[in-house]
Order: C-alpha cells, then structure tokens, then sequence
C-alpha cells in the first residue's frame, strides 16, 4: 500500500484516520520505505511468507463462494448472543476481537465453546490494533486457541475464510495461521546466525561447535572483563 509518499506492506498496514492523508500506518514496524522524488527507497522487508507466494488461489471466485466468517467484538457485558446467532445463520469460523491481549467476557467463553462443539472454526484475535495474541489457554480464552498474532480482526478474518475454502481441518487451519499469521505457539523466529549453527551442530554433531552465540560471548568476555579488574 502507497499514500503519502510511504510505503506499507499489506499484511501490517492500518487505516488510522477517517480524512488525514497520512491515514495509513503501520503500528509496531513502520513503513517498509518512501517513494520520493529521486526513487524509491526500501529499507526494510516483511518476513512472513505472503502473496504471492501463498497456497491459496481465488482468482474466478466470487464473494458468494467464499466461507462464512464473522468478527465478535469483546466489551464489557457481553453476553455471546451474537456467537450464537453467527452459528445459527451458518458462520463456519469466528474472530474474536477479544480484550488485550486476547481475553474474552465469561459469556462470550460460553457461547464459544457452543460454536467449538458445533464444529465452527475459531480464531483469537485482539481489538487492540497492534501486538500479538499469545497462545495461552485460560477461563477467559478459547481452549487451545488458533491466534491471529499480530493480525487485525478483519484480516484475520481474511484468512480463515481463505483457509476454510481449502480444508476445514483444525491443525492445517492452525498450521495456515502459523505460516502467514506469525509464528505460533513454541515457535520463535531465528536469527541468521541461530540458523547456521543449527544446522553445522545437525550435521557435524554439536561437539564439533562448541562456539557459543554472540550475546553469550559477550557476556563471557564481561565475565572475563570482571576477573581481570579485580586481579589487578
């Protein structure tokens, strides 16, 4: 997305403002670069896999062909009713824009674990418009939640209705939002550096790298630093 000179990428960028032209941002990251009178200039690229480089082709299809899914707004005193009347007008997946940083009111929990057993696919997302979801059962949280990361409601919704149209599987619509929505849960992106030595210690055996990761060599020569100054 381009305005105002700046550029976003799709999967993060925000609209923030009802008439400003500096509407669109991008909270938490920032731009991906500026389109100035000299050139374009990108400083920066999204790391999560996204299109066109996705699994999902819609291209022929139409809105009517698309799965049912809705959004449940989290506020105090919410009761769950509108849950229940998703399912009944044929909602095959539901967002919850749940409470930072994705906690839901006891009735909407109620009336989701209906939706769960009826067989509805369910995401937790969060109202908030930046952070990530954690994945962390709790009484106010779906059980073994599917979470949006750091996706908005709407765009979460976006991609469980485009992964409805491919399987209705739970642990491949979980898998689906691990590879485009973050990493998910017990994942953790790795460095570069993280990368390599795991794959020299798979391949050579971790005895032949005994070398430790920067930050605990520099904590070593700190360590090492400490020594020195006292022995003086």
């Amino acid at each position: 997305v381009m305005l105002n000179d700046e550029i976003h990428a799709a999967r993060e960028v925000a609209k923030t403002s009802t008439q400003r032209l500096q509407t669109f941002r991008t909270p938490d990251f920032g731009a991906l670069g500026h389109a100035d009178a000299d050139g374009v200039a990108i400083y920066r690229r999204p790391a999560r896999r996204r299109a066109p480089d996705t699994e999902f082709d819609v291209r022929g299809a139409t809105t009517d062909e698309l799965p049912r899914v809705d959004v449940s707004l989290s506020y105090a005193g919410a009761d769950g009713a509108d849950i229940d009347a998703f399912v009944a007008a044929g909602a095959r997946g539901i967002v919850v824009a749940g409470f930072a940083p994705g906690l839901n009111t006891k009735g909407q929990v109620e009336a989701l674990e209906r939706a769960h057993e009826a067989g509805v696919a369910l995401v937790q997302s969060s109202r908030v418009g930046s952070g990530r979801v954690p994945a962390l059962a709790g009484n106010q949280q779906l059980p073994d939640p599917i979470v949006a990361d750091n996706l908005t409601p709407w765009k979460a919704r976006v991609l469980l209705m485009l992964a409805l149209r491919e399987t209705g599987d739970r642990n491949e619509i979980r898998r689906m939002f691990e590879t485009y929505g973050g990493t998910g849960r017990g994942h953790r992106v790795t460095t570069p550096w993280e990368r390599g030595h795991l794959a020299r210690v798979v391949n050579e055996g971790p005895s032949a790298h005994p070398e430790k990761s920067p930050r605990s060599r520099r904590a070593a020569e700190c360590s090492n630093f400490r020594r020195n100054r006292k022995s003086v």
